[in-house]
């Protein structure tokens, strides 16, 4: 991944990052993979040792809200989003002020219809 930093600080307020479709993937789903098995690990410790005294919980609800939450990484990337991206630069196109540069796409130059 390339990062462009516009501060010298450990943790810059604004900045960018560039990274290949297949990178930026792969990194999204191991991060889901361990968030998903820490999760799992305090749902199990809530069945094995209950919760906290005084407190009322029904020890199912938070087993299957973790099973559905499980899920949701990969029904987002199955979900198809069909977007007519001809439709968005006419409407670009008709709402850009005359004589304005339009904004192009990161990563590359514009199409040659644009």
């Amino acid at each position: 991944m390339a990062r462009t930093r516009t501060s010298s600080s450990p943790s810059p307020a604004t900045g960018e990052v560039s990274a290949a479709t297949d990178a930026f993937l792969a990194a999204l789903t191991a991060f889901e993979r361990d968030l998903i098995a820490a999760m799992d690990l305090g749902v199990a410790g809530l069945e094995t040792q209950g919760p906290p005294p005084g407190v009322s919980l029904d020890l199912q609800q938070p087993h299957q809200e973790h099973q559905d939450r499980a899920a949701w990484l990969q029904r987002a990337l199955d979900r198809a989003v069909a977007t007519d991206w001809d439709a968005v630069r006419e409407g670009v196109r008709r709402l850009w002020p005359a004589g304005q540069p339009q904004p192009q796409p990161p990563g590359g130059p514009p199409r040659a219809d644009s």
